[in-house]
């Protein structure tokens, strides 16, 4: 049986919320809840702890309107928002001598076709942006590489769900449909 480590990460930004964690604790799966902070280190240790065979890291990306499935990891740290240490990354390579992207080891094309089979509001992105949710896919590819560990790793962005923004238009996905598909997700890669 393989051995599936499922992440999500801490409300940020003044939120009280985070849809990933909401997602992933409505699951009744084991999960572990990572900080959002700048530290490459914390995925190193994770894989090194954990060696899973699957990594399906979670994270939210409000403004989204789907589930959407990543594929490319870049070594790049970019966002005007500050992390939960009040720190601001404006252009700085992730880890200075890696490449300067990675895909990712999960079937993402293979799971965005198969949900989308069946209309489930999914899709295919290539971007994971330049915030922690890019540092911890592109670091977890570069030390699952650098270690010769063979962890398939992907990341999986939640829009905000029903009731979570007060934001006016906000597009929001309810939480039992969000539950549904990554339902769907583990099917697939199990």
């Amino acid at each position: 049986m393989k051995k599936i480590l499922i992440t999500a990460f801490e409300p940020f930004d003044n939120q009280k919320e985070n849809s990933s964690l909401e997602v992933i604790k409505s699951l009744g799966l084991n999960y572990k809840v990572l900080p959002v902070l700048y530290q490459k280190e914390i995925y190193e240790k994770l894989l090194l702890e954990e060696k899973p065979d699957i990594l399906l890291l979670c994270g939210q990306a409000g403004g989204r309107d789907s589930i959407t499935i990543e594929q490319v990891a870049i070594n790049m740290q970019y966002s005007k928002t500050k992390d939960n240490n009040g720190v601001i990354k404006l252009g700085e390579k992730i880890i200075e001598e890696g490449k300067d992207a990675y895909f990712a080891t999960i079937p993402s094309l293979e799971i965005v076709e198969r949900l989308e089979a069946k209309n489930l509001p999914v899709k295919l992105s290539l971007s994971a942006g330049g915030y922690i949710c890019n540092l911890s896919f592109y670091a977890s590819l570069y030390y699952a590489e650098k270690y010769g560990l063979d962890t398939k790793i992907g990341f999986i962005h939640f829009p905000y769900y029903e009731g979570q923004s007060n934001i006016k238009n906000m597009p929001t996905l309810s939480l039992d449909i969000q539950t549904k598909v990554m339902k769907e997700i583990l099917k697939i890669i199990s």
